[in-house]
């Protein structure tokens, strides 16, 4: 009878012990499920970030291309304006010192001084002194000047 009565007491405590397996086991299923979709949408979105990656860079290579194209279009310039730059040179230290001053006097500012800067001493120095006082020691001033200091300075300063 002892036997009987604790079959009875324990009967219930099994079926729910059985329940509570039933359902951590039914659990344990639905988190299996889950991850497995996690894992799914990460290995997706890692896909997506590798061809994004792939893009950007194939981008990256195309700009680079792009810069160094554009670095060789600016040398090809500078070297062609200082070509042309040196031709004007040439022409004014042919000149007669007097015409060449009468003609820089027309020039605009900058390039009269440009020109003057990039001429032999001498000559620049014979046409200077040719030409009107004021105008003679303002492009002086301009040669003497060290291009693009201003800037640094103001760069500095703020």
């Amino acid at each position: 009878m002892r036997y009987v009565a604790l079959i009875i007491i324990l009967l219930p405590l099994m079926q729910s012990l059985c329940y509570a397996e039933d359902d951590l086991l039914h659990y344990l299923q639905n988190k299996k499920v889950e991850l497995e979709m996690k894992e799914r949408k990460l290995k997706s979105k890692e896909k997506e970030l590798q061809g994004l990656e792939e893009m950007i860079n194939k981008k990256i290579r195309r700009d680079e291309r792009i810069l160094a194209e554009m670095d060789n279009i600016l040398k090809k310039i500078e070297k062609e304006k200082k070509e042309r730059m040196d031709l004007v040179v040439q022409t004014y230290e042919k000149m007669d010192p007097g015409d060449a001053a009468v003609r820089l006097e027309d020039v605009r500012k900058r390039l009269a001084v440009r020109i003057l800067s990039n001429m032999k001493a001498r000559k620049a120095a014979k046409i200077l002194s040719l030409m009107d006082t004021e105008r003679a020691a303002r492009y002086t001033e301009e040669i003497t000047r060290i291009q693009g200091l201003e800037k640094v300075v103001g760069i500095m300063n703020k």
